[in-house]
């Protein structure tokens, strides 16, 4: 299961899907851009732009970052506004953001309680989010074939020990679908997933093999501390974002405890 902030995973899917060009193929717009339209002039109103931007700002959108505006300034010539609005509808301003699909297995006794978080989290960030299932390989290649036409723009997979197992299935869909992908363990981003946020199936497995040691030791089970991971990871495969025509955010970046060139 996903051992760490689902709204973490979506975060950095959508912060990297707003630094997405557009692509050849139909799809919504990974970035939304709003048409702002005004009687007045630029200059005349910085000060009321700087209080719209502000308040964008507290709903978490930042000009250039994760939102584009259009402007267009009637210039106080009032018989301007229907055709300069007609321009920003032709350029279709305010797209909806591409959304996010997440991936789980129906059979793991995590999964009610992972697609619950995954889908709060992705209320909290206004994003849109379809959940596929699959529990199986051929159910795996009908979820990717899923995708399309549907506006996905990135991919979460769920920690599951079966998706473990299909890592390489899993990872070769996401490049064949040009999908960005995150997923839990690191072992996805060094065989060319594009990144991974979680804990360590390594150290996991090393504090259990140390748990039952003491237990051959004499300790009481009952008496021992219940263990919790002690370390979170990121993994950005750069040669993978390269291949998907994305650029990482250089906070995603800084964040990265390991980058793959």
């Amino acid at each position: 299961m996903l051992a760490v902030g689902r709204r973490d995973f979506l975060w950095m899917l959508a912060a990297i899907l707003a630094e997405r060009p557009g692509k050849a193929r139909a799809q919504p717009a990974d970035m939304p851009t709003i048409g702002f339209l005004s009687t007045r002039s630029r200059d005349e109103s910085k000060e009321l732009t700087a209080a719209f931007l502000a308040g964008l700002k507290t709903e978490g959108f930042a000009e250039g970052h994760n939102v584009a505006i259009k402007y267009r300034w009637a210039e106080f010539v009032y018989d301007r506004l229907p055709s300069l609005g007609s321009e920003l509808i032709g350029e279709r301003v305010v797209p909806a953001p591409a959304g996010i699909a997440f991936l789980g297995n129906p059979r793991s006794p995590y999964f009610q309680q992972e697609r619950d978080d995954v889908v709060a989290a992705a209320t909290k960030l206004r994003r849109a989010l379809s959940v596929f299932t699959a529990a199986s390989t051929s159910e795996i290649e009908a979820s990717f074939d899923s995708f399309s036409g549907r506006g996905i723009g990135a991919l979460l997979v769920s920690g599951d020990p079966f998706f473990d197992g299909e890592r390489n299935r899993l990872v070769s869909l996401a490049a064949r679908y040009s999908l960005p992908a995150i997923y839990q363990w690191r072992e996805f981003a060094t065989i060319g997933g594009l990144m991974s946020c979680g804990t360590s199936i390594l150290d996991a497995y090393t504090q259990a093999g140390g748990y039952i040691g003491r237990i051959l030791h004499g300790a009481n089970a009952a008496d021992l501390p219940v263990l919790q991971p002690t370390r979170i990871e990121t993994v950005i495969n750069l040669k993978a974002a390269a291949a998907l025509g994305l650029t990482v955010p250089t906070l995603i970046l800084m964040r990265a405890d390991e980058i793959i060139e």
